[in-house]
């Protein structure tokens, strides 16, 4: 079992969300957590980077729960600009 973020669009915010896909966690860590966006433009393109915190839980050997975040990641979308198209879900 893992902690996974989900990632939601609506047109204006506020209303008529649309839940997209699950963003999985990473092979090697269990749970990510605490998401932080940036929306940004960039060439006339605009961007959302999404900053998370990974969490380890259990270490293969030891059997002990660690419960601190161990990794700050990132990851970005293309919003809209030229290659909208080829990045949306």
């Amino acid at each position: 079992m893992t902690r996974q973020l989900r990632e939601a669009v609506s047109p204006d915010g506020v209303t008529s969300w649309r839940r997209l896909d699950y963003i999985p966690s990473d092979d090697d860590l269990p749970a990510c957590n605490v998401p932080e966006e940036l929306l940004t433009q960039k060439d006339g393109e605009t961007w959302l980077y999404l900053f998370y915190a990974t969490q380890n839980s259990y270490r293969k050997g030891d059997g002990v729960y660690h419960h601190e975040y161990d990794q700050i990641k990132a990851m970005r979308r293309l919003v809209s600009g030229q290659a909208d198209a080829a990045n949306r879900h």
